[in-house]
């Protein structure tokens, strides 16, 4: 999704993108890793509108993924939903460019914006990183999910098991019978 910056009138334009997943790099290995599976395309709609010498990209992505929960490792449908609000610039802003109090400079990545060279902002990049931000870290299949059983590996959300389910810590088990006299 690429826009020419003078095309982009003040009142702001409309934009919109539905694109699989595997024309998205990172999206691609993710999916080649197993870290989750995207069902169909990827569909943005951003509106783009040019403030204070940037462009601002404020929208929404939503996309369909399959994803392994981490308690039952059962595999479940997720919808991902994720509003952004992105700036793209040329130049660092006058107040990004200022020394801090330790006389360290600041990047644009440090204040959050995101350069582009020439008259073309691409709006690649920054959809593929809200995707993968939208992906939970720890997906569940719910959230009252019991998983698995440690001892036999029963799913609990589907079965119950006979296994004790007292847990113990082997290592501290020597010190069980310790006995300790005391001085006199």
């Amino acid at each position: 999704m690429k826009i020419k910056i003078d095309h982009i009138p003040e009142e702001g334009i409309m934009l919109w993108s539905k694109e699989e997943a595997e024309l998205y790099p990172v999206l691609a290995e993710m999916a080649q890793d197993g870290e989750c599976r995207f069902e169909g395309p990827i569909h943005v709609s951003l509106r783009a509108k040019p403030v204070r010498g940037m462009i601002e990209a404020k929208g929404q992505l939503a996309a369909e993924v399959r994803l392994n929960c981490r308690r039952c490792l059962a595999i479940f449908s997720s919808a991902l939903k994720r509003p952004f609000r992105l700036y793209f610039t040329h130049e660092m802003d006058e107040c990004a460019d200022a020394a801090t109090e330790g006389g360290a400079e600041l990047s644009a990545d440090d204040v959050g914006l995101i350069q582009f060279k020439g008259d073309v902002v691409d709006f690649t990049e920054a959809i593929q990183e809200q995707v993968v931000l939208a992906v939970p870290d720890w997906p569940l299949c719910a959230q009252d999910c019991r998983g698995l059983c440690p001892r036999c590996g029963r799913n609990l959300n589907q079965e119950k098991c006979q296994c004790d389910t007292a847990i113990s810590d082997d290592r501290f088990a020597v010190l069980k019978n310790l006995k300790i006299e005391k001085p006199t």
